[in-house]
């Protein structure tokens, strides 16, 4: 899952995330040209990588801390 803020760089978030202990990445614009540019992306995007190894309760925790931290 990528996603991109209208306010808070990518950088930001994943910092932020990383002070709660949740990883994630970042993916620059140079890393997916053909499909950043299709979808008008200019920036890096947020990385969140969910699959078999997380939990329920650990993705409902990434939710649950993204809220404040992205300034929804």
């Amino acid at each position: 899952i990528t996603l991109v803020h209208d306010r808070k760089p990518a950088t930001d978030l994943k910092a932020a995330l990383l002070a709660e202990r949740i990883n994630t990445s970042v993916s620059s614009y140079n890393a997916a040209i053909i499909d950043y540019a299709r979808k008008g992306m200019t920036t890096a995007a947020l990385r969140i990588s969910p699959h078999y190894v997380n939990t329920e309760e650990e993705i409902e925790r990434l939710l649950h801390v993204l809220n404040p931290v992205s300034g929804a």
